[in-house]
């Protein structure tokens, strides 16, 4: 037993000292590429202290979005790195993986807000990839605010979420774009993570008469939701999360609630 674990550990450390230069098998699938080539250097960092951490925020290190596609229509993929506490970027493809930091000119900021979930979609229909983005993190509501990035096909982008009626700010994790009621037009799901106001790490006072976490005041926002989710002949004992379903309506969207079945501690 101990010479089989001796010869994997063997195997596995060869292996790890075998793939650490790039382009020493030009036969292997795959090929790292490094920042001097690419021109790609965005790192995701997280800066923690002590008033934001992995206790005080419970989703400190969930991570961010990539999103793929050609958004300026040169048949060349593109892609947008989502930043949680830096500025998102986006880098053009020239060609030959070479990549051009786009960011400034494009229009898009994110500085000061949580980026998350990233969907590229040409929801207007002008033949211009648009982009969605998803934000969450410690913030206040007006820093949570999703935004809807509309290609100009000149290189920038105006965010017009707000006047769609998709400016959510529900902690969004990722949205998905789809005809959800078979009209023609592009409906999306919105997939939210803790809405509540105090995090699941926060010490809550203690209990003694026998109420439920859930039956604490609900948000002015989720009052409806909760309403309909606990609404009497549902089991009594499934535990029901609201989720956000946003329709187009033109020229606005209507927003309302899915309401998924979870079991319990799930």
């Amino acid at each position: 037993m101990l010479k089989n674990s001796f010869f994997c550990l063997s195997l596995l450390f060869a292996g790890c000292q075998s793939g650490n230069k790039p382009h020493d098998n030009p036969d292997a699938l795959l090929q790292l590429r490094n920042p001097a080539e690419t021109g790609i250097a965005f790192s995701n960092e997280l800066r923690e202290d002590e008033a934001l951490n992995i206790l005080t925020f419970e989703y400190f290190y969930n991570g961010a979005g990539v999103g793929i596609g050609d958004v300026n229509n040169d048949s060349l993929p593109d892609i947008f790195f989502a930043a949680n506490m830096t500025q998102s970027r986006l880098y053009l493809n020239r060609g030959n993986f070479q990549f051009e930091d786009a960011t400034g000119q494009s229009g898009i900021n994110t500085q000061g807000k949580w980026a998350t979930g990233v969907s590229m979609v040409d929801i207007n229909s002008d033949g211009w990839l648009d982009i969605y983005l998803c934000f969450a993190g410690p913030h206040e509501e007006t820093q949570r605010a999703n935004a809807f990035y509309i290609n100009n096909g000149d290189g920038t982008f105006t965010d017009k979420a707000p006047e769609m009626g998709l400016a959510d700010t529900g902690h969004s994790t990722q949205a998905a774009f789809f005809d959800y009621d078979r009209d023609g037009d592009l409906d999306v799901y919105l997939l939210t993570n803790i809405t509540g106001r105090t995090g699941p790490n926060v010490i809550r006072p203690k209990m003694l008469r026998g109420e439920h976490p859930l039956h604490r005041p609900a948000l002015p926002e989720r009052r409806e939701a909760l309403r309909e989710c606990f609404r009497p002949g549902r089991h009594p004992q499934r535990r029901l999360r609201p989720r956000r379903l946003h329709l187009r309506s033109q020229p606005r969207w209507l927003a309302g609630h899915l309401c998924l079945q979870r079991l319990p501690f799930q």
